[in-house]
This record gives C-alpha cells, sequence and structure tokens, in this order.
C-alpha cells in the first residue's frame, strides 16, 4: 500500500471516505482494495437526496438484409423508433415485424415495450407465398392443401367446432408436410372428443394436427380439452402435434386438459357369459404439446395443463410434453435409416395422473436436454405404475442432460426424475444421466428414489467378463477421464422419500373391486430405490428415507425362513443393489449430514450398510470448490454460489 506524503491529505481523505460511507448507508468495503481504487468510487457516491437517473439501453436492429439501422438508446420503446425495412431488399418477402430472438419466438415487438437490457431486434420476413389463416374455416382447409405453407394472421377461437378434426391424417400423403407458422397470434378453445379406434388396427394421430412430417412453430393453444374413452386404444394425441415423424417443432405453447376416464363396464348379460366385457385403454402415447415424437426434433416446447389417465393397462405413456421420444428407422432393400429424435429447452408445469407417468416425457429413447418440469406426476399405488418427475421410463438409447424436476412423484415405483433408467452394457448409448437434479418428495409402494426409482442395467450372459477387452476395460474405465459406462453422474437429488406398502386394491375386468395383501418387499434410497449392475460417480443425495413393509408373514413361501418377516430396504444413498460379478462401483458419491433412515419404523444403522455411503459435512456441501473440484461439476451447467443448504439453498442448473 502507497505512502501519503501529507499527513494532512491523509486526515482530510480519512474524513471524505467517512462522511461517503455515512451518506451511503455502507458499513464496510473490499478487504484486498486499496486507497487508489476506493477513493474515486466513495468520492462519486450518488447522495440520497439526487433524483434516480434516467435509465435507457442500447437497441441494435438486424435487418437480415443488406439495409441497416442505426441503433437507439431508449427504455421506452416509441413508434417513431420503430424502423421499417424496405421490401426491396428481400424480394418475394414480406416484412413481418421485429422480435427479441432470431427463431422469432413469442410476439413482435410493438410500441411501449419497455427494455431492461440493452437489445437486438431482429427482422421477420415471410415469404409471399405464404397463406394467412384468419379464420377457424380457413385453418381447417389447411387439410385440403396440407404440403403448403401458412402463417396465422389473427387469433383463432375454435370452441364453437364441436370435435376439432385434426390437420393431416395417418395415411402417406395426407400428413401435414408444410410449415406452419403462429406468427405471435393465439388459437383457443380446440376440443377433441368422441374418438373411435381404426377398425385396421392403426395408431391414429389426434391434435390440432394429426400427422407431421413438415415444420410446426411459434404456435400457441390454449384451453384444449381432448377426451379419449376408457374403451378406445391405438392413439398418438398431444395437444399441438399427435405424430411427429421426421420433422420439426419449435417455440411453441400448448395448455390444456386430456382426459382418459375410468371404463364404464355396460355389458349385458350375454357379455357376462361370454366373458366379452370391452378392455381398458391400451397402446396410448399422450402428452401436453405432442403424443408421439419419431426421428424429429422438439425445442423451446412450454405446457401447462393436466393429463389424466384411469387406466393401468400396458403401452400408455404419458408426458407434460411428449408422450413417446424416439429415433425413426427403416430396414429394407436398399434403405437403412437411423434418425434419432432430440428435446431441448423445453418445460412443463402439467400435473400427469397414468399408468407411465412423466413430468415432461413418458417414455424417452432419444436426447433430452437443457428442460425442466415442475408439476407433480402420479400413477396408481396398487398396479405396477410408474412415475418419474421428468421421464417415466427412460430406456436404453435414452440421454438426460443438463435437466430438473421439482413436483411430487407418486406410483408403485417412483423417481424424483427418472421412474426406470436402463443402461445397456453392450451399447453404452442410452440409459444416461448427467448434470440433473430433482427436489420433490417421492412416494412408492415399492420402488421409491430421489433421483431413479429402478437403476437396471443389461449384461451379456456371463456379466461384465463375457466382455471383450475392447468394449470394457475394468481399469480405463475407472481413469478419471473415462464416462462411457457412468450411467448417473454428476447429479443431486434433494427430496425426501418414502416406501410404503400396505393393502392393495385391485378391479377385474366386470369393474369389482377387490383387495389383496401386500406380498413383495420395498425398497426406498434417497438416490435410487434398487439398482442392479449400478455405476455411477459424482453424486450426492440430501433427503431422508423411510421404507415400511405391511407384509404379512403368512405370505411368505413355505420353509423361506428369509422372507417370513416384512421386507423393507431403506439406506441413505440406495435402497437396495445387486451385481452378477461384483459390487455395485460407486465413486465419489455422497449424502448430507443428519440424513436418517427408518425400517419399518425403526431407525436403521448406514454405517455398516451393504449399499450405504459416507456423509460430507455442510463445509463442503456450501463450498462451491467441492462441487467444481473434487466432483468435477461444470459451472457452465451448476449454479454453486451463495450455498446454504441447511436453509435450503441448493445448487441448481443454468439452462440455456
Amino acid at each position: 500500500m502507497r505512502r501519503f506524503k501529507s499527513k494532512s491529505i491523509l486526515i482530510l481523505l480519512v474524513a471524505v471516505i467517512a462522511a461517503s460511507v455515512l451518506l451511503t448507508g455502507c458499513g464496510a468495503w473490499g478487504a484486498s482494495a486499496d486507497e487508489s481504487e476506493v477513493t474515486p468510487a466513495l468520492l462519486n457516491a450518488p447522495q440520497n437526496d439526487d433524483p434516480p437517473a434516467e435509465v435507457s439501453y442500447v437497441i441494435s436492429f438486424v435487418t437480415g438484409t443488406s439495409e441497416t439501422f442505426p441503433a437507439i438508446e431508449t427504455r421506452i420503446l416509441l413508434q417513431s423508433q420503430i424502423p421499417t425495412p424496405d421490401a426491396k431488399n428481400k424480394p418475394g418477402y414480406t416484412f413481418e415485424g421485429w422480435y427479441l430472438t432470431s427463431d422469432y419466438a413469442g410476439s413482435k415487438i410493438i410500441a411501449g415495450y419497455e427494455f431492461t437490457r440493452n437489445t437486438t431486434l431482429y427482422a421477420k420476413w415471410i415469404a409471399n407465398t405464404t397463406i394467412r389463416i384468419t379464420t377457424a374455416e380457413e385453418l381447417a382447409d389447411i387439410a385440403q392443401k396440407p404440403s403448403g405453407n401458412y402463417a396465422l394472421g389473427a387469433d383463432i377461437d375454435l370452441s364453437q367446432i364441436e370435435s376439432w378434426e385434426p390437420i393431416g391424417g395417418f395415411e402417406e400423403g395426407n400428413e401435414f408436410s408444410g410449415t406452419f407458422d403462429g406468427n405471435g397470434y393465439v388459437i383457443s378453445g380446440m376440443t377433441i372428443k368422441g374418438l373411435e379406434a381404426d377398425e385396421e388396427f392403426n395408431y391414429l394421430p389426434i391434435g390440432l394436427f394429426g400427422k407431421v412430417t413438415g415444420t410446426i412453430r411459434n404456435v400457441t393453444l390454449v384451453d384444449y380439452y381432448i377426451e379419449l374413452d376408457g374403451d378406445q386404444s391405438r392413439f398418438y394425441i398431444g395437444g399441438i402435434v399427435g405424430w411427429l415423424s421426421r420433422a420439426s417443432m419449435s417455440n411453441c405453447v400448448a395448455i390444456g386438459e386430456f382426459n382418459n376416464p375410468e371404463i364404464d363396464y355396460e355389458g349385458g348379460i350375454w357379455d357376462s357369459l361370454l366373458g366379452s366385457y370391452a378392455e381398458p385403454t391400451t397402446s396410448l402415447y399422450c402428452g401436453g404439446a405432442v403424443g408421439y415424437v419419431q426421428g424429429s426434433t422438439v425445442s423451446k416446447v412450454s405446457t401447462e395443463g393436466k393429463i389424466t389417465s384411469q387406466s393401468n393397462e400396458e403401452n400408455v405413456y404419458f408426458g407434460g410434453v411428449a408422450g413417446y421420444v424416439g429415433s425413426y428407422d427403416e430396414e429394407g432393400e436398399n434403405v437403412s435409416i437411423h434418425e434419432p429424435s432430440s428435446l431441448s429447452n423445453c418445460n412443463s408445469a402439467v400435473t400427469v395422473y397414468g399408468r407411465y407417468a412423466g413430468g415432461l416425457i413418458g417414455y424417452n429413447n432419444g436426447t433430452v436436454s437443457a428442460s425442466f418440469a415442475i408439476g407433480d406426476v402420479e400413477g396408481s399405488l396398487s398396479y405396477p405404475a410408474i412415475a418419474g418427475g421428468l421421464v417415466a421410463y427412460n430406456y436404453n438409447a435414452g440421454s438426460i442432460s443438463a435437466c430438473y424436476a421439482t413436483g411430487h412423484a407418486q406410483a408403485r415405483t417412483a423417481g424424483g426424475l427418472v421412474g426406470v433408467n436402463i443402461f445397456d452394457f453392450e451399447t453404452a448409448e442410452g440409459g444416461t444421466i448427467s448434470n440433473c437434479y430433482a427436489s420433490g418428495d417421492v412416494f412408492a409402494s415399492e420402488y421409491a428414489g430421489g433421483l431413479v426409482g429402478r437403476a437396471v442395467s443389461d449384461l451379456p450372459y456371463l456379466g461384465r467378463p463375457d466382455f471383450d477387452d475392447t468394449v470394457y476395460d475394468h481399469d480405463a474405465e475407472h481413469a478419471t477421464s473415462a464416462t462411457t459406462f457412468f450411467m448417473i453422474e454428476n447429479c443431486l437429488a434433494y427430496g425426501a422419500v418414502e416406501a410404503n406398502a400396505s393393502t392393495t386394491v385391485f378391479k377385474d375386468y366386470e369393474g369389482n373391486e377387490y383387495t389383496a395383501n401386500v406380498f413383495y418387499a420395498v425398497f426406498a434410497g434417497n438416490f435410487i430405490g434398487q439398482a442392479y449392475e449400478l455405476y455411477i460417480r459424482n453424486c450426492v443425495g440430501f433427503g431422508d428415507v423411510d421404507a415400511i413393509s405391511h407384509r404379512s408373514a403368512s405370505d411368505a413361501a413355505v420353509g423361506d425362513e428369509t422372507y417370513t418377516h416384512n421386507v423393507a430396504y431403506g439406506d441413505n444413498f440406495v435402497g437396495h443393489s445387486t451385481a452378477l460379478t461384483s459390487s455395485a462401483d460407486y465413486m465419489r458419491v455422497y449424502v448430507a449430514p443428519d440424513v436418517t433412515v427408518t425400517r419399518n419404523g425403526a431407525v436403521y444403522d448406514t454405517s455398516s450398510g451393504y449399499n450405504s455411503v459416507d456423509e460430507i459435512s455442510y463445509n463442503y456441501l456450501n463450498n462451491a470448490s467441492f462441487y467444481t473440484t473434487s466432483l468435477g461439476f461444470s459451472t457452465d451447467y451448476w449454479n454453486l454460489n451463495n450455498l446454504n443448504v441447511q436453509a435450503g439453498v441448493y445448487p441448481t442448473l443454468k439452462l440455456s
């Protein structure tokens, strides 16, 4: 620190600093700053009675042509400040307006818009060949020319139409293959009901659009209602698109409700004698925005509302955004096509109830990134329903990265992020979860996990040694840079977890209820409920665990002493894990201090548990360097500043 040459100057400076501190209400300043840095800032500090400065921001314009406009400085955009590009610089196009993003999401910016930062505005142009849609009749007529290019020119109300007929059928040549741009306008009041299955057993695509092989963008659909009777099957249903095949969907909003009520058993005497009752809904993929995503991209889609299905049959998948996300595959003479699907930058506030229920996706076999779900997700506690805060079922070609879920998850099998995760050691291309977290509480009647309900890995018949060394090398796999076989890494789980089984209720095909005693064990872990061949690293669990089984001793096999008691597997990280060739591989996984585990009401000592992991102190958990240095978390993904785990301030994700 430099010395002052004059004592009087030093005294004067100290007085100025003290006065400035008092006037600005500051009690201290940075301890590392010297006088050359602090003095000017303090001398120029505003006085309490000074009027606030008028704030303005630099607004730039990108025309998409050779024409340029000078930037302006303003906070409130005036009509006189809005430039109009000359269409002669873009022949064949009409200028539509200025937008905040280069993909023209949302509505155009108009006079009176208030800026909060320096902003770039982008000029949107629409081809003159694009057909403008301004009425419900014109919207319906798109089905007569499904290969055209369309853009909304006004808000459209569909509430006067008893049941909307989707645009684009499933037959080849009848799909919507053009481009539809919502253009900042709103479609409201769509109702679809009275659906009947196809007689040839084809899947029928249902939504504002049926099957789409083209482009859907900037669509806002609100107040929609879709109902599927409880005895109807084989549908792809979404608010905006039923079936997205080798297509794209972006910058869309869907707000509404889907209802698949309980089947109404109204069989007559002959039905009773012949046992020919109608069967509940099966083979259904339903999402708040899109039902079935096949070899397509979905980005920047937001949903709100409610999805409810009372069917407990197989193959009924529900997601807040999409029911199914998977690849387009075709094999034949001179044909070999594999086109994966991706879903990114999407979010859902849909509450979901169903056989396979996911806050964002029901069944995932594609790439999911930078997305989140905040709705509660539930399924039956009696039937083998699966609920995941983000994804119900993540299969072995599905990957999930930089995502989170905050809703409550409840079902027979439930996970805060994923209900069931399947990893295949032979391909190692999916069933992976990285840089994710779940914060909602989890309740299940069999498998409950703060992040994943069940994590299952497929192995060759003889286990890991059955791999060729080029496919699996244990030493290389555990090198710092190895990532291939770690199906879960850099993840966190915050919610409390409970697995609690008691009597369960079933219905037969006549709708009659009957109860049965629980015959199975329960599994609960604050990270994973139950696992098989688990490879996991760089993860922390924070929630308490409670495992309760009410299985009667009389339900155990005769002479089986092992299972003549209530079996409740609960532990502080994984409730129960099995491995064919060796113990589960946990690398750098921990739990927070004070995590409690109870089994059938008794506190379980995790110090000697087979699946227990070490506690890590709050000093580490509140320190960003623990996550970045010890666990390899990247600040490109994670917010790690000002952590206070005891007060509920946990690491969160940065979503681009």
